[in-house]
């Protein structure tokens, strides 16, 4: 359970099952399972920022698993420790504890660990100006994550690799590192959203069966009792009637217990929408630090680009966590908001943008992104390109609801293409194919009279 907890991130659950279990372990001579929970108290107490306390639980870790002579529990040790001493900038004691764990692992091919040594080291070696050196050990280290899909550790080296690239100012660098960091924040978020409504919903089903099966007993029950009391006084049909009111409280015990669960649901998923969006805010904070200073046209433009990329998705996780419905956005009021950010973005304020859409059309969490992102590089692509010398530019998007499927058009009246201009290559439109596959839907783009998108996507 304790394990359970710390991978959904609920830090203080993980610690009191961790402590529970630690105190079963003392009753027994268990050396070994007591060194390695005092390891996972630490741990999650330095997921929680608190580096003194992990201190103090992983110091006594460590003379608990020397006694037992548990070197494949003494290396997760040392690596933890490692990482305390860097943080705490003591470099000769983190350097100790990294050999320490090198020395344990051996040939243990304990990849997960090995991964984490790589980017302990790497953060070693930038403390010491060898940022070469330090990004050869990240990139080990990621080759590693990404083999085992290791997202933690790949967030991780990611990070790392943005703070080598920020003191080198490799610009390009920086920006493929962002890229790179927003699909593996994507990429937790829907584990971490998938894990924890998994266990909710195993609760709810569980609490649920539970509702069920004593409903069948007490109907059994009352059926039993009606038989016998058919034939007795007035004094045993009152007592029936007590039994009924009592299974009708139990009944509305229970209903009410299952709403509260059903609640804690939705302001689960509205509090991972409410993370993400924080994260997604932060990106959005190093793209803007990332643009300052920066001279070259095309770098400005290709962040600027990414910025609002991000702020399409930003949106949804937003409109999610602030609204009622955690299922659906409303698609009037998301194309209204992407409209404005990215006519914010370019400065594109000459350009009339008419939309037309039934407020009250939504679609679901799911398709939400990928369709933002596909509108997004639309209206990216026409201000980009489309309006060169047109004298009173203007996009047209339409939305519409037909039966089942949603049916969407976007216009500018601009100088449009010729179908031969159109490449593979083209990124752009290579970006608007993808995510029309994405969505499972029809896709069409043409050019000969300005630029015309249509898609047809299906909503159930």
């Amino acid at each position: 359970l304790a394990g359970s907890y710390k991978e959904l991130k609920f830090y203080d659950e993980a610690i009191l099952y961790s402590k529970r279990a630690l105190a079963e372990a003392e009753k027994s001579d268990l050396n070994q399972t007591k060194g390695g929970i005092l390891t996972t108290i630490g741990e999650v107490y330095y997921l929680k920022n608190k580096p003194d306390s992990a201190f103090v639980f992983l110091k006594k870790a460590e003379k608990v698993l020397l006694n037992s002579a548990s070197g494949v529990a003494l290396k997760n040790v040392y690596q933890s420790l490692a990482n305390y001493y860097l943080d705490k900038k003591d470099f000769q004691k983190a350097t100790d504890y990294i050999s320490k764990a090198k020395k344990e692992l051996g040939e243990n091919e304990d990849e997960y660990v090995k991964a984490n040594l790589f980017i302990t080291e790497a953060k070693l070696i930038a403390h010491q100006n060898m940022l070469e050196k330090a990004e050869v050990y990240l990139d080990s280290a990621m080759r590693l994550a990404e083999k085992n899909h290791y997202l933690t550790i790949q967030k991780q080296g990611l990070k790392e690799k943005l703070k080598l690239y920020s003191r080198t100012g490799n610009t390009n660098k920086q920006l493929e590192t962002l890229e790179k960091l927003l699909e593996i924040n994507e990429q937790i978020y829907q584990q971490d959203n998938t894990n924890a409504i998994a266990v909710a919903g195993i609760k709810f089903e569980t609490e649920k069966k539970k509702i069920e099966n004593r409903a069948r007993h007490a109907e059994k029950a009352e059926q039993q009792l009606s038989l016998k009391k058919q034939k007795q006084n007035i004094y045993y049909l009152a007592v029936s009637v007590l039994g009924l009111l009592f299974i009708l409280g139990i009944f509305a015990f229970f209903y009410r217990r299952n709403q509260t669960q059903k609640n804690k649901i939705v302001a689960l998923q509205k509090e991972l929408h409410h993370r993400v969006d924080n994260n997604l805010a932060i990106i959005d904070e190093f793209i803007d630090k990332s643009m300052e200073g920066v001279q070259d046209k095309q770098t400005l433009q290709s962040l600027a680009e990414l910025k609002s990329r991000v702020g399409s998705i930003n949106e949804v996780h937003a409109m999610l966590y602030q609204g009622k419905d955690v299922t659906a956005i409303n698609i009037n009021e998301y194309l209204h908001l992407l409209v404005q950010r990215v006519q914010h973005i370019f400065d594109k304020q000459n350009v009339a943008i008419n939309i037309d859409c039934n407020k009250t059309l939504s679609i679901d969490t799911d398709k939400s992104v990928h369709f933002g992102l596909l509108v997004n590089e639309f209206l990216t692509n026409s201000f980009k390109y489309a309006f060169d010398h047109t004298p009173n530019p203007q996009i047209n998007i339409s939305l519409q609801k037909i039966k089942s499927e949603l049916n969407l058009v976007m216009k500018d009246n601009g100088k449009g293409f010729a179908a031969k201009d159109v490449s593979a290559s083209s990124y752009g439109t290579h970006i608007m194919e993808l995510l029309a596959k994405k969505l499972k839907a029809s896709y069409s783009l043409s050019g000969s009279d300005g630029t015309v998108l249509n898609l047809r996507l299906q909503t159930t």
